[in-house]
């Protein structure tokens, strides 16, 4: 992990520059964020970036970007469709991303779970849930998902 100031507050970031922390984060460090980037914060984008920290915060994941497309897709365009090339446009560094980065997110890996959890059950609930929300019917998905947490530190 390295260490950046940015607004005045030292952070730890991690190898690919998101922030190690969500609670760390606030609208004056997205924006030293977003200016290191070369991007400057409009209103569109900070829809995407509070519609992600909402997400975030109630899921523990980052949502797909199809999902924030049904979502927020008419505050981003009005007479359009929103479409991936909308968050592109917007976040030019890699879209989701990019937004992910710049709103204090964890990068998006898939729909990865992580060992060591003191209650795996409301983990799995969430990951259910997550899968329900997007779309994904796919039984054999929910099984791997299901698997890769496995039984040990299963709480009934």
């Amino acid at each position: 992990m390295s260490a950046m100031h940015i607004a005045g507050q030292k952070l730890e970031l991690n190898h690919n520059g998101h922030l190690a922390r969500f609670d760390d984060w606030n609208k004056e460090i997205a924006d030293g964020l977003a200016e290191k980037e070369g991007l400057t914060l409009t209103d569109c984008h900070w829809s995407v970036i509070n519609y992600l920290r909402s997400y975030y915060a109630e899921f523990e994941t980052s949502p797909s970007p199809r999902l924030v497309i049904q979502n927020i897709g008419d505050k981003l365009t009005m007479n359009a469709p929103c479409t991936r090339k909308t968050l592109k446009s917007l976040f030019p560094d890699g879209g989701c991303k990019q937004a992910c980065r710049l709103a204090g997110l964890l990068p998006v890996t898939g729909h990865q779970l992580q060992f060591g959890q003191p209650c795996q059950r409301q983990r799995v609930l969430r990951v259910l849930l997550h899968c329900l929300l997007q779309g994904i019917a796919c039984s054999r998905y929910i099984e791997r998902r299901l698997l890769r947490i496995g039984k040990r530190n299963f709480c009934c």
